[in-house]
């Protein structure tokens, strides 16, 4: 059900990328499929095994914290297909590219520069990273995505996003594009 995913992503996205996040099926019987949310807390930083004991997380919720980094692995959250990292502190999503079963990324409202380590997520079809200080697009971007908000940054070229085939949702208000970088 969309009810594990960030509410924005779901209200906003047209109806394919809306179908695209929903789960595929659900987990074989007698695992369990659950979200946890500590949004809204005062977490500054989470120990790399944290999640160790709940191997069948599919989405989390660390919005509202305080973090300046976050280190999760594939051997720790093995179903972990949605991650909200909204409006916390963080500097690099270089570690979050070990996550390859996530299908949608909210790290928007952060103090990211870059999007590089993100290429591995071959599942990605939502990105949200809105509200950064991103001021160029990595050379590769996964060409899963189906929606790619990078509203409020510091762009000034566009030059990734032609293998992107697979896009139906593009937002890039708010950023220092030139007339010569939109698409002909």
């Amino acid at each position: 059900s969309t009810s594990e995913l960030p509410p924005d992503l779901v209200e906003e996205a047209d109806p394919d990328v809306a179908e695209s996040l929903r789960p595929v099926a659900p987990p074989p019987a007698g695992s369990y499929h659950a979200a946890l949310r500590l949004q809204s807390n005062h977490i500054s930083s989470v120990q790399p095994g944290a999640f160790a004991a709940l191997p069948w997380l599919c989405g989390l919720d660390l919005s509202l914290n305080h973090l300046e980094a976050l280190e999760l692995t594939p051997e720790t959250v093995p179903r972990l297909r949605t991650l909200c990292l909204r409006n916390n502190r963080l500097r690099s999503v270089a570690p979050l590219g070990a996550l390859i079963s996530l299908r949608q990324l909210d790290i928007s409202l952060n103090q990211i520069e870059s999007l590089e380590g993100l290429e591995r997520l071959e599942e990605l079809t939502a990105l949200s990273a809105s509200g950064n200080r991103i001021a160029s697009l990595p050379a590769v971007l996964p060409p899963s995505l189906r929606l790619l908000d990078l509203q409020h940054n510091a762009l000034r070229s566009l030059s990734s996003l032609a293998p992107l085939r697979g896009l139906r949702t593009l937002r890039l208000s708010r950023n220092l594009l030139a007339a010569s970088e939109l698409p002909r």
